[in-house]
């Protein structure tokens, strides 16, 4: 899989990890588990999307809107999410921010979401009292998290 999605912090946040060639629809179905089950969906208090070993996006406008139509009801069952993105190069930061400015209107708090280029800042502004979202798991050589033995993982399915 060249991304997946994981439940981690007992449940009150989300990690996405995009590594190699990612395609849009993969990303689509990591937005899609984000709601597909309502009681986890309203637990959720973060998320974080690592695209920083992602070596090519194939993603389309059209892709990104239908991302952000996903994440539209995600934010309806769980409005008080706080959302990073992590896109070193510049044309996955440039998609990245599409997104970003298409869930402007989901009752997200301002300034909750936000991409940013590397990993360190992308948790820096995914952080609020109680919650520290990078604890979960031990880092490993590149910097990405291990998922941690009680989270729930699911992976999308690739084309």
């Amino acid at each position: 899989m060249s991304y997946t999605t994981e439940f981690i912090d007992d449940g009150r946040g989300v990690l996405h990890v995009g590594t190699g060639v990612v395609h849009g629809d993969e990303i689509h179905a990591g937005a899609m588990e984000d709601h597909r089950v309502e009681a986890r969906a309203r637990a959720l208090r973060f998320g974080l999307v690592d695209l920083t070993d992602v070596t090519e996006l194939r993603i389309t406008s059209e892709d990104v809107r239908a991302i952000a139509a996903e994440s539209h009801i995600t934010a309806r069952l769980a409005p008080h999410v706080s959302v990073a993105i992590v896109a070193p190069r510049d044309s996955i930061y440039g998609m990245a921010r599409m997104w970003e400015i298409l869930v402007e209107g989901t009752g997200w708090t301002s300034g909750s979401s936000a991409c940013a280029r590397k990993r360190s800042n992308g948790c820096a502004r995914c952080a609020w009292p109680g919650v520290r979202p990078c604890r979960s798991a031990a880092s490993s050589d590149s910097g990405r998290r291990r998922p941690s033995s009680s989270a729930t993982r699911s992976a999308s399915a690739s084309s």
